[in-house]
């Protein structure tokens, strides 16, 4: 089915953030979003998965989250909006793999490669017509059977979820997922089930800067917009950065690389951590007052501290890394809740890490231990919480300031 201008309800315009997602789409420096979790269906061992084995749950998702029906006007200018088609063509929302339609290297892949694989190829895909059909997707892939498993008639599938940044943030494909499921166990499918969905008339979910006040003040306001207007050697002569991260010397920044449209490629690799090893950190981590993703942080500035020697190649001196975690603000927003899906914006808490010395990870793994990685990582549990816990000073309200997207 194909829609029209004619055919679209306009919805709103776009947020700030929202904006940033639609342009840089648009640009081909974003492609797709996708999370997804391996589902056991059962099914008539007689009767085969297809496209409309999933219909029913899929209508049950687009009654419930109104940015699955909203399809994107105006991507290529400052001013995009949100519309909504009459219908969705369900047809065009469900993309379903067989290991030969991967090719034959697939053939005898194990599942974790499999799954790789898959997710790959969806992480680097793009939508087409995004002014006419929402972009999303479910890319669906049937796993190899266990020999061990009992019940014939059960079906491993691996089902990801596929989107663009402008309609759902992380927590979105998780709200899409749980309703996913349910309506799996809800509605029964059928061979002569109607592709064709109507739209609901629920509207959209605010903008976060609809749902809460993101206030600003001179002083944290004052560096990134001068930063960014003045000329760079300017700017530079005043100590003045278009950045809210932490400034030092010595941090490390990578290397500068150039962004090839038509060779670029996901880097996506996966590993698995032993359930034990997982209870064991969460233990640790609870009983010395710390979150895990605190923690991690140590963790990862303890590898790069091993990876990259203090004097690089090019002459400069690395003593120190900035870390950004992203911040969830949806508890402090009024009509966007943890279950919807919706683009509210992240916000990110900044911090800046010495290199990691060796020395202070002995005995780090005791439930008694005094060592620096627990007093760094409880420093970087208060400076998150504190980051939560109010739209004051956030990085994600300089959007406002900023008068065109596209440049």
């Amino acid at each position: 089915m194909s829609t029209n201008s004619s055919q679209l309800t306009p919805l709103r315009p776009a947020g700030y953030n929202e904006r940033r997602y639609i342009t840089r789409q648009s640009l081909g420096y974003y492609r797709t979003l996708a999370i997804g979790g391996i589902y056991t269906l059962k099914q008539d061992p007689t009767s085969q998965f297809s496209q409309q084995t999933f219909v029913p749950a899929l209508k049950h998702c687009v009654a419930t989250h109104p940015l699955l029906s909203a399809v994107t006007e105006g991507q290529d200018t400052e001013c995009p909006a949100f519309a909504r088609p009459n219908a969705l063509d369900l047809q065009n929302h469900i993309e379903i793999y067989s290991i030969k339609d991967l090719g034959e290297a697939a053939t005898n892949l194990p599942e974790k490669d499999l799954i790789h694989l898959v997710t790959t190829r969806t992480l680097d895909s793009k939508f087409s017509s995004v002014e006419t059909r929402p972009p999303w997707e479910i890319v669906v892939c049937a796993l190899p059977s266990h020999e061990e498993a009992q019940d014939s008639s059960a079906q491993r599938h691996f089902v990801l979820f596929a989107y663009y940044r402008s309609h759902g943030d992380g927590k979105s494909a998780l709200a899409f997922h749980k309703t996913f499921l349910q309506g799996l166990n809800v509605h029964k499918s059928g061979d002569g089930e109607d592709f064709i969905c109507e739209t609901p008339s629920t509207p959209l979910p605010p903008t976060i800067e609809q749902a809460g006040k993101l206030s600003i003040s001179w002083s944290y306001l004052l560096s990134p917009l001068f930063g960014a207007y003045l000329p760079e050697f300017v700017a530079r002569s005043l100590g003045l950065r278009a950045s809210t991260t932490p400034k030092s010397a010595d941090a490390w920044k990578g290397i500068k690389v150039s962004f090839d449209h038509s060779t670029f490629a996901t880097g996506l690799d996966f590993f698995s951590i032993p359930l034990t090893t997982m209870n064991k950190t969460v233990e640790l981590c609870r009983s010395h007052g710390v979150k895990f993703t605190s923690l991690l942080h140590q963790l990862i500035v303890r590898a790069l501290s091993e990876a990259l020697p203090a004097n690089a190649s090019t002459g400069c001196h690395i003593g120190s890394f900035i870390a950004l975690t992203v911040v969830d603000l949806r508890h402090l927003l009024e009509g966007i809740g943890s279950d919807d899906m919706s683009c509210p914006g992240p916000t990110a808490s900044f911090e800046l890490f010495s290199r990691s010395n060796l020395e202070d990870w002995k005995d780090w793994t005791d439930f008694e231990s005094k060592s620096p990685i627990w007093v760094a990582a409880r420093q970087t549990t208060k400076d998150i919480a504190k980051c939560a816990s109010t739209l004051h000073d956030q990085p994600i309200g300089l959007l406002s300031y900023l008068s065109k997207f596209r440049p």
